[in-house]
C-alpha cells in the first residue's frame, strides 16, 4: 500500500520543479495523499509519525499569517493560485478567513496527536467582525458564518437574537457531532468559547438548529416560556455525554467538566445522533469492486476511454468500436468519467447504449494516455485490489521519449498498442520486455461530409489550423502558422487563415500573445466553439490547405482526417503523422529540435522538440496559393494513403488478429 501511496503522489508532482524534495521526506507524501488523494481513489489514509505531526504542525509566518507549515506545503504543492482563489472567495474584509477555515479542517481530520502552535491557536479563536456592523467572533466561526450555507440557513434562529449563541449552538451540533476526530487544543478553546454563554440560551439556541434535541428530555412548554435552567443544563450536559463515546478527544478537553466525562448516557433509540460515529466511516473493502474479483470466462473487450467526450483520443476509442463491431468481437465501453471526470462537456456521440457500468471481458484495451490510465486504475489499487483482467495500453504520447521517474505507470499492462512507430520508440526503454505492437488506429470521415460547402467564396484561398486549448498550445504551436501566414500574404487581399479552436481560455498568457498577434489583421479569423465532427469536417472541406506547424504529435488525427477528406496538407516533418505524411501526399515543413522550456509541457524535464522553419513553411504556403494542379496530386495521393491504411475494416483485420492472438494466450 505504501507503494501505491507513494508513486500516486509522486505522478501527481512529476512536472512539478522541486518534485524531487517533495518525495525526500515520507511525511510529505502521506500528507498529500490522506489531504487530496485517498478520498478521491477511494483509499485509506496513512498514519503519521507524532514527530511528523509536530513538524507539520509547527507555526510559521505566511502570507502575513502565523499558519501552520502544513500550509506552506500545500501552498507549494497546488501553487499560489490554489489558496488565492479560494481566499478571493470571500468577502474583502475577511480573506484571511479561508486559512483559518483551512487550518481548522486539516487538522481536525488528519493531524490527530499533536496540538496547534500557541500563535495559531490564538489566531484562530482571535475575534473579528466578518461583516460591517456585526457581532465579533472568534476567526474560525465567522469563517464557518461565511461560507456554510446550512448555518446561513440556520442563523435567523437563534436564541436571543445573538449571532454567537446561534454560531456556537450550530457548532454542537454539525461540528462536533461529524469530527471523527479533532484536535484537542481547538476543542479545547472553542468549547471554552461555547461555555461563556448562559446554559439555557446555548440549549435554546441549539434546539432551533435540530429538533433532534427533544430525544435528550426537551420540550419547549406549549405557551412559549422558556425551559428553567436547571432543565435546560441537564439536557445539555446528556448531549455532551452522548458524544464521548463516538469521540474519546473529548475527555482530554480541560473545560468539559469532569462529572460530563464519567457519564454514560445513551441517546433515544432512532436518534440520528447515536449514529455519529458511523457517518465517517470508509465503505467496505469490497463495496463496488466485484469487477476486479470475477473470474473472467468469456472472451471479448472491454473498451476504456472518453467515448462521451468530442476530444481526439474520445474519437480513438469510438472508432475502435467501430472496428470491433466490424470484427464481430464482442465488446463494452466503459466510460472512464465514472471514475474520472474529463475536462470538456460530455454528451451522446452514437455508443451510449453500448457503455456499462463494469467490465464484461477478461480484456481492457485502454485509450488513455499512461499516466492517467494509471490513475484509472489507482481506484482498485487504492483499496488493495488486483485488476484481474490483462491490460493492453493504446497510450498517446507526444515527447520522444517517456520519463523514467514515472515509468512505474506502465508496470500493470500486458501489451501495448502504439498508434505509430514515433510513440513505439517513445516508449521502448519504459516498456523492458513488454509486447508492442504499432497498431494504426481507424480514420472516419462519412462521405457525405466530403462536400464542399457551396456558401464559401471560390475567389478567396482559405487555410486552415486547428487546437484544442485544453491540449498544450505551445506543443500546437498556432503562433508559427500566423507568422508563417503572414509572412508568405503579407498584403494578399484573396486569402484568408482560420483558427479553429475550442475550450480557449481567454486570461492564459499565451492566448493573449496569439490574440494580440491577429487582432491587426482581418483575413485571420479565430472560431473559438465545440463543433460537431460534421462541422469540423465541413471547414476541412471548404478550406484549400489544412495548416499544422506542430512541435510534437502522437498521431495527428485532424492531419489524417484533413487528408481523407482530399484537403492539402503542410505539416511539421516530426513525429508521428510522418507514418502516414510523405513528401508525395503532403507538404513537409523542415525545422530543428530545440529543448522544450519549463513550463510548457507535462513530464517534459530534458526532452526536445520539434522548432518548424516559419520560413519555410510561408514558402510552402505559397506553392499551395499558386500551384493548384500538383496540389490536387498531392492530395489525391493523401487520401489514397488513408483509404488503404486507416480504413475500419484495415484496422478491424490488424484488431482482430492481434486480439486472437491474445485471448488464445489467456486461455492456454
Amino acid at each position: 500500500m505504501d507503494r501505491v501511496v507513494y508513486q500516486a503522489v509522486l505522478l501527481e508532482f512529476a512536472n512539478h520543479p522541486g518534485y524531487t524534495h517533495l518525495c525526500a521526506d515520507p511525511s510529505n507524501v502521506y500528507f498529500y495523499w490522506n489531504v487530496f488523494l485517498a478520498s478521491k481513489y477511494g483509499g485509506k489514509t496513512v498514519g503519521l509519525a507524532k514527530r511528523e505531526q509536530t513538524r507539520l504542525m509547527a507555526a510559521v509566518a505566511n502570507r502575513g499569517y502565523p499558519l501552520p507549515r502544513f500550509i506552506s506545503f500545500v501552498d507549494w504543492a497546488l501553487g499560489p493560485q490554489y489558496l488565492d482563489s479560494k481566499a478571493a472567495k470571500r468577502a474583502p474584509q475577511s480573506a484571511d478567513l479561508f486559512f483559518a477555515e483551512l487550518v481548522y479542517y486539516i487538522a481536525k481530520e488528519h493531524i490527530k496527536e499533536v496540538a496547534l502552535a500557541p500563535k495559531v491557536l490564538t489566531w484562530l479563536c482571535e475575534e473579528v467582525s466578518p461583516r460591517a456592523e456585526s457581532e465579533r467572533l472568534p476567526r474560525i466561526l465567522a469563517d464557518l458564518l461565511n461560507c456554510d450555507k446550512r448555518l446561513k440557513r440556520h442563523l435567523s434562529k437563534g436564541a436571543n437574537g445573538s449571532t454567537l449563541v446561534a454560531i456556537t449552538a450550530w457548532y454542537i451540533v454539525y461540528g462536533l457531532q461529524n469530527a471523527a476526530t479533532l484536535n484537542a487544543s481547538l476543542c479545547d478553546a472553542l468549547i471554552g468559547i461555547i461555555e461563556k454563554q448562559h446554559s439555557c440560551s446555548t440549549f435554546d439556541a441549539w434546539v432551533a438548529v435540530d429538533q433532534a434535541a427533544r430525544g435528550f428530555g426537551y420540550n419547549k412548554p406549549n405557551n412559549g416560556e422558556r425551559l428553567p435552567a436547571s432543565a435546560a443544563q441537564v439536557c445539555l450536559e446528556r448531549f455532551y455525554a452522548s458524544l464521548i463515546p463516538n469521540h474519546p478527544w473529548l475527555r482530554a478537553c480541560k473545560t468539559i467538566p469532569q462529572n460530563l466525562k464519567s457519564m454514560q448516557v445513551k441517546p433515544p433509540k432512532g436518534n440520528r445522533l447515536a449514529n455519529s460515529g458511523g457517518s465517517n466511516r470508509s465503505p467496505s473493502p469490497g463495496a463496488n469492486c466485484n469487477s476486479s474479483r470475477r473470474k473472467w470466462k468469456r472472451v471479448g473487450v472491454n473498451l476504456i476511454g472518453w467515448p462521451r467526450t468530442p476530444i481526439g483520443i474520445g474519437e480513438d476509442v469510438r472508432t475502435a468500436a467501430a472496428c470491433l463491431k466490424f470484427s464481430d468481437i464482442p465488446f463494452c465501453i466503459i466510460d472512464a468519467a465514472a471514475r474520472l471526470p474529463p475536462g470538456p462537456k460530455q454528451r451522446n456521440l452514437g455508443w451510449d447504449t453500448q457503455i456499462k457500468a463494469n467490465p464484461s471481458f477478461g480484456t481492457d484495451l485502454v485509450f488513455l494516455d499512461a499516466a492517467t490510465m494509471y490513475r484509472y486504475y489507482l481506484c482498485d489499487l487504492a483499496k488493495g485490489h488486483s485488476v484481474n483482467r490483462k491490460i493492453i495500453a493504446v497510450c498517446p504520447w507526444e515527447l520522444p521519449k517517456w520519463p523514467k521517474e514515472v515509468g512505474f505507470v506502465l508496470e500493470l499492462i500486458h501489451e501495448f498498442w502504439a498508434a505509430t512507430a514515433y510513440i513505439q520508440t517513445s516508449f521502448s526503454a519504459a516498456l523492458r520486455q513488454r509486447r508492442s505492437r504499432v497498431m494504426a488506429p481507424a480514420v472516419v470521415v462519412p462521405k457525405r461530409h466530403w462536400r464542399k460547402p457551396g456558401h464559401i467564396n471560390p475567389v478567396t484561398k482559405r487555410f486552415l489550423t486547428v487546437f484544442d486549448g485544453l491540449s498544450s498550445i505551445h506543443r500546437k504551436n498556432p503562433h508559427a502558422t500566423v507568422r508563417a501566414f503572414k509572412l508568405a500574404f503579407p498584403k494578399e487581399k484573396s486569402v484568408e487563415l482560420i483558427i479553429k479552436t475550442m475550450n480557449l481560455r481567454p486570461d492564459s498568457p499565451e492566448i493573449q500573445d496569439l490574440l494580440r498577434l491577429v487582432s491587426a489583421d482581418r483575413r485571420i479569423k479565430i472560431i473559438n466553439e465545440t463543433l460537431s465532427r460534421s462541422a469540423l469536417w465541413a471547414h476541412m472541406k471548404s478550406s484549400d490547405c489544412f495548416v499544422s506547424l506542430h512541435r510534437a504529435e502522437g498521431f495527428g488525427r485532424n492531419i489524417a482526417e484533413a487528408m481523407l477528406i482530399g484537403c492539402p496538407v503542410i505539416a511539421s516533418n516530426f513525429s508521428g503523422n510522418t507514418d502516414f505524411c510523405l513528401a508525395s501526399n503532403s507538404f513537409l515543413v523542415g525545422g530543428k529540435m530545440v529543448p522544450i522550456s519549463a513550463g510548457q509541457y507535462s513530464l517534459s524535464r530534458g526532452q526536445e522538440w520539434f522548432e518548424p522553419d516559419v520560413r519555410h513553411a510561408a514558402e510552402l504556403m505559397l506553392d499551395v496559393f499558386s500551384n493548384s494542379e500538383g496540389v490536387a496530386g498531392r492530395a489525391q495521393h493523401g487520401r489514397e494513403q488513408i483509404q488503404t491504411k486507416h480504413c475500419v475494416e484495415q484496422v478491424s483485420r490488424n484488431y482482430r488478429s492481434a486480439l486472437l492472438a491474445t485471448f488464445q494466450e489467456g486461455n492456454s
